[in-house]
């Protein structure tokens, strides 16, 4: 039997959420001929962070002529799009059955799985009035959002007020947004003192909600359940280890129903266009219940388990530190993909495809992103299958395929796609099979990779032109750019070679420091043991400079006793440590040389950037800060 593919769009995998229903999504998927593929495509106008737009790239492999069924966790967009955006977002790429997860989107072909949030909240409200005799319960509503799931709950709240014939106090529905931080404010600019809390329970939009009214009430002097009983929605992880009274709506089971109707439609069968999820109340102490849970306080298992925890996070943070200090280590492309062979299986990575566009495409913030017809696979590992082909060039049309025939896709499994770019520019994408380490960590490791193959692939690029420089380097002959006596560049030289490398710094987005140095006193050298004293002073000189700047940093004698580097990716911070080892380089020397006299050496530094590159200027503004830095010294001498 052929293998079925099936697309999962999620908005987040560093969400417990989303990672609970994609854990549901793989339980059901595991003894299936399916490869299953996540897509980790946040929302195309969100405004967490400058270039966070750029991952609903992702979502455009969905329309993928081998995928048969498209899933979406479609409740984490609408906190911030309407159903109306989200399914015309998705209806010009996805042309195969929609199977959404939490919210109907009026898609044609369209399925949904959702929890039973009325059957939840009746539960719950019943229970605070026949047993902890409730009369007058307050909410904390989504309205801050565009998510239809907080509006749902807002009318499950309603209904079943009315149902007990109880009064919907608009003064006492609190407007929120999902968050405890929002809640907290919220409620601050409504209720001045506890004098003002007219209400005997509360119940929340969510368990985040939920905590902040917690937070809040407890700052007022009022007790939890005594004076007010608090409860929430989702039964996440922080309401179990808070006692948080919450509603468990099963969040792996909507993952999973929401896969059998994916199975169901791409093996012909029939499905249920709305599965609907039970929910249920979990009674805690904030209301008022099992007062005496297990908790970390009085379970020594509860402790092991959070040791354990600690350790896993130990470990997950050395491998994380690990990555980081290891990918710094390549610079093109073929040695970074040497080096993902040895790091990916420390990440718990079994397979890695890296595909690259043509060329790199501009993606503005508030534009969705086009999908090129054209990309090529650059670098195809996979452990399992003892396949290493790490510099190859397979072109292909994306709009067909995620990948070329035969990558990948000989097994059933699961894969994530994570998208390559840097600032407004994407350059293609990568598919990984990961193990069995938390969603939320393979985010952070693929961030990390993802910005290593734009900084290789910038260097290999520039590494290309330099072919171009290299011929007009040889247009200047060793001797007509070395100066004679320190070996250092001259003048003429660092000028060439210096522009060059601010050009090819700002090229990568990189920007960096010109440095102007100036030993101090060489005309009392001169003067008092000599010109040839004075040029073992300016070699002494040189040699310091070298030996405190890095192999890819520009060194060169402008004259006399004068120096200037070029540094890039080099910061201003750095200077005052760069300063400290020359002058404990000078104490070295003389100690190390038994010269009579002493060395040091004063400096000044700019920076460079696309504003202010020209390298003749910067060296004057730098000569400006080393002359203010020498009148500084012989001022503090007299």
């Amino acid at each position: 039997m052929a293998l079925k593919e099936i697309a999962v769009i999620t908005q987040f995998m560093d969400n417990t959420y989303c990672s609970d229903i994609m854990q549901g999504i793989q339980n059901y998927f595991s003894d299936k001929d399916v490869r299953l593929c996540f897509l980790e495509a946040r929302s195309p106008f969100a405004e967490a962070s400058d270039f966070e737009y750029q991952y609903w790239a992702s979502a455009l492999f969905a329309q993928g002529k081998k995928f048969e069924a498209v899933l979406i966790i479609s409740a984490t967009y609408c906190t911030l799009l309407s159903v109306e955006t989200i399914a015309g977002l998705l209806e010009p790429i996805i042309h195969v059955p929609v199977i959404s997860i939490a919210i109907d989107l009026p898609l044609k072909n369209a399925y949904s799985t959702e929890a039973d949030c009325l059957s939840g909240y009746r539960e719950l409200i019943n229970h605070l009035i026949s047993e902890h005799g409730c009369k007058r319960i307050a909410f904390v509503s989504a309205e801050k959002t565009s998510s239809k799931e907080g509006a749902d709950r807002l009318e499950a709240y309603k209904t079943v007020l009315a149902e007990h014939n109880m009064e919907i106090d608009p003064s006492i529905i609190i407007p929120s947004d999902f968050n405890q931080g929002e809640t907290i404010n919220t409620m601050k600019s409504l209720f001045k003192s506890k004098e003002d809390i007219t209400f005997d329970s509360i119940v929340c939009a969510n368990d985040y909600s939920a905590l902040g009214a917690i937070y809040f009430l407890k700052e007022l002097g009022l007790r939890i359940p005594n004076d007010v009983i608090v409860a929430g929605y989702d039964d996440c992880s922080a309401a179990s280890a808070m006692g948080l009274t919450s509603i468990n709506q099963d969040i792996s089971r909507q993952g999973y129903e929401a896969a059998d109707t994916a199975w169901k439609l791409v093996n012909g069968e029939k499905a249920n266009r709305i599965t609907k999820v039970p929910v249920k109340p979990v009674f805690r102490r904030s209301c008022g219940c099992n007062i005496h849970e297990i908790t970390a306080e009085n379970h020594t298992g509860t402790n092991f388990l959070a040791a354990q925890q600690f350790v896993d996070v130990t470990k997950n943070f050395t491998t994380l530190y690990s990555l980081l200090d290891k990918m710094q280590s390549a610079n093109s492309l073929m040695e970074l993909y040497n080096l993902l062979e040895r790091v990916l299986p420390e990440a718990d990575v079994s397979a890695i495809a890296i595909c690259l566009y043509k060329t790199p495409i501009y993606s503005q913030k508030g534009r969705l992103f086009d999908l090129p017809e054209e990309a090529e696979l650059t670098c195809h590992y996979d452990h399992r299958r003892k396949i290493r082909e790490l510099q190859t060039s397979i072109p292909f049309n994306p709009h067909d395929g995620i990948l070329p025939e035969g990558i990948l896709d000989k097994d059933p499994s699961f894969y994530f796609v994570h998208p390559v770019f840097y600032g407004e520019k994407q350059y293609g994408y990568f598919v990984y099979r990961p193990g069995k380490k938390q969603y939320n960590l393979y985010s952070v490791y693929m961030k990390i990779i993802s910005n290593s193959i734009v900084q290789a692939y910038l260097y290999t690029n520039k590494i290309m032109e330099y072919s171009t420089l290299e011929k007009q380097n040889q247009e200047l002959s060793l001797s007509a750019r070395t100066d004679e006596l320190t070996k250092v560049f001259n003048r003429r030289g660092f000028l060439f070679l210096g522009q060059k490398t601010i050009d090819l710094a700002l090229q990568m987005e990189k920007n960096g420091l010109v440095i102007f140095c100036d030993m101090d006193g060489l005309k009392k050298i001169n003067d008092t043991y000599g010109h040839e004293s004075g040029d073992i002073a300016i070699k002494a000189e040189a040699e310091i400079l070298s030996k405190q700047f890095r192999g890819n940093d520009v060194v060169g004698r402008m004259g006399g006793d004068e120096f200037a580097i070029v540094a890039s990716g080099l910061s201003m911070e750095r200077i005052q440590t760069i300063r400290e080892k020359i002058n404990k380089e000078c104490e070295a020397w003389k100690a190390a040389s038994g010269s009579p006299f002493s060395i040091s050496i004063s400096l000044g530094a700019v920076s460079f950037d696309s504003n202010n590159h020209i390298l003749e200027n910067l060296i004057a503004q730098a000569d400006n800060r080393q002359y203010e830095e020498k009148r500084a010294k012989h001022a503090a001498r007299l």
